[in-house]
């Protein structure tokens, strides 16, 4: 088997739709090698009987793992290990790829280039989803061939001896991508970006999605003291400013330095400057609770499961 195409349900219990599963499973399984050598494996986190039932009546070639309790990372790494590909690419529920997706995502594993691949995400629509594609997938930008510090774990393709080797680290939030990106890096395997994968990601309660990034940014840290940042955590809550402002500037100087790949217009941008501070406050609430609560807090900025025996170690 070349490569196993793996969608997740996680996000289902989030708010993303039955027929949002159904897209991404329906843009996996038309993907195929001249020998038909892709398979399409569902890591499902739920005991939900719908799903069950029209994977059966309409993707009846696609394997279910059942991975009921795990959270985001575990389920997504639970297929990765019954997986039968050499490689393995991952795809969201929640995201529709564009055209030529597969083609792009792929390639440099298969021909040896990188052990590892990130493509780009964005939410479609007019000016307000436009910013909040800058504030979550900004470090997607610019978007050339380049090592990533961190890549988007909803489009993403693994050498998978690599992945079962060194998965993501476990910890106290969603995803770890993060601190996973930055461990292939220092084993020299950084990801790579690769700019024409790209996939339409459905846009997210913005409320929600702005707490829970303020308290990842913390927990980042928690999960890999090697981060620069995480020399502040010792500051306890006088750190927020200066994670808060960290993530401003960053979002500034994409802007600036690379207006035209946000989709934003030159008076569009303008109207931005002011309003990233002001969105970036919501994040400044999930920050300070991560640093005055720490882990306990996960469960008011964040929507994902309980917090199992890994985490509360931390």
């Amino acid at each position: 088997m070349d490569t196993s195409i793996v969608v997740e349900s996680f996000n289902t219990t989030e708010g993303t739709s039955l027929d949002g599963l159904r897209r991404a499973l329906g843009a996996a399984t038309s993907f195929q090698l001249p020998h038909g050598e892709v398979e399409v494996l569902l890591a499902d986190v739920t005991r939900d009987p719908a799903i069950r039932a029209f994977l059966k009546q309409e993707f009846p070639e696609v394997h279910h793992v059942d991975a009921a309790g795990l959270g985001y990372c575990a389920a997504k790494l639970r297929a990765a290990r019954q997986a039968r590909g050499r490689y393995v690419v991952f795809l969201d529920c929640d995201c529709a790829p564009d055209p030529g997706w597969w083609d792009h995502i792929a390639a440099p594993l298969r021909e040896g280039t990188a052990a590892a691949t990130g493509g780009f995400a964005y939410y479609p629509g007019g000016f307000f989803t436009k910013i909040q594609s800058l504030l979550d997938f900004g470090f997607l930008i610019p978007h050339r061939d380049r090592p990533l510090g961190c890549y988007a774990s909803n489009n993403c393709g693994f050498v998978r001896d690599v992945l079962l080797e060194l998965p993501e680290p476990e910890g106290p939030m969603r995803c770890t991508c993060y601190a996973h990106a930055q461990l292939l890096a220092r084993r020299g395997l950084a990801p790579q970006l690769v700019a024409e994968a790209a996939v339409q990601h459905e846009a997210p309660p913005v409320l929600r999605e702005r707490l829970r990034q303020g308290y990842d940014t913390v927990a980042a840290c928690w999960v890999d003291p090697h981060l620069p940042e995480a020399k502040w955590l010792r500051l306890g809550p006088f750190a927020a400013p200066l994670y808060y402002a960290r993530r401003v500037w960053q979002d500034w100087m994409t802007l600036r330095r690379h207006r035209n790949e946000t989709r934003l217009g030159r008076t569009e941008a303008a109207l931005a400057v002011p309003l990233i501070p002001l969105l970036r406050l919501v994040d400044g609430v999930g920050i300070v609770a991560a640093l005055v609560w720490g882990t306990g807090a996960r469960r008011w900025v964040d929507s994902g499961p309980e917090l199992g025996a890994a985490d509360r170690r931390f």
